[in-house]
């Protein structure tokens, strides 16, 4: 079997080697996808990361409460809420649903610490976050904020007809 046409452990064609010693064709090698590999590497990374920060941040809260530091306050809740937040930007990167997302519940986190001590009742927390929303929504729609990752089409682009 040539080179050119040989197989790997599932059947599938593996190109020939460009290298200084096999297969060397005189030209130099070309490196593809290095991007898209360091790029899933990083949000591989980044997703290791959820489980650990929610964990801590459930624990945090547990402490505080336990501690009896602002004991009208739910501090799982509200931490919980915050980290999602955060997380959606350390998950999603900068992109359309993140920017929406994310501020939501970091805003939710806030307003709930608010109503819980007492500065604001429900009726208004939650035309506040009504709001925020439609604000965040209004945000979103810029040209400058790329789509999702996960929303843009795969496969070669097809000509203009």
């Amino acid at each position: 079997m040539s080179p050119s046409n040989a197989n790997d452990a599932f059947g599938f064609p593996v190109a020939p080697r460009q290298g200084y010693l096999v297969g060397f064709t005189g030209k130099p090698p070309v490196l593809r996808n290095t991007r898209a590999r360091w790029s899933s590497t990083m949000s591989d990374n980044n997703k290791s990361l959820a489980i650990p920060i929610l964990i801590i941040s459930v624990g945090v809260g547990w402490l505080l409460t336990v501690q009896g530091i602002a004991p009208q306050i739910n501090w799982i809740w509200t931490l919980g809420m915050a980290s999602i937040g955060v997380l959606c930007f350390v998950l999603l990167g900068f992109d359309k649903v993140s920017v929406v997302v994310g501020p939501l519940f970091l805003v939710s986190s806030i307003l709930s610490v608010l109503r819980q001590t007492g500065f604001i009742t429900i009726d208004s927390e939650v035309p506040i976050l009504v709001i925020i929303i439609g604000v965040l929504l209004l945000v979103a729609r810029m040209p400058k904020i790329p789509p999702p990752k996960w929303l843009s089409p795969v496969g070669p682009k097809l000509p203009d007809e």
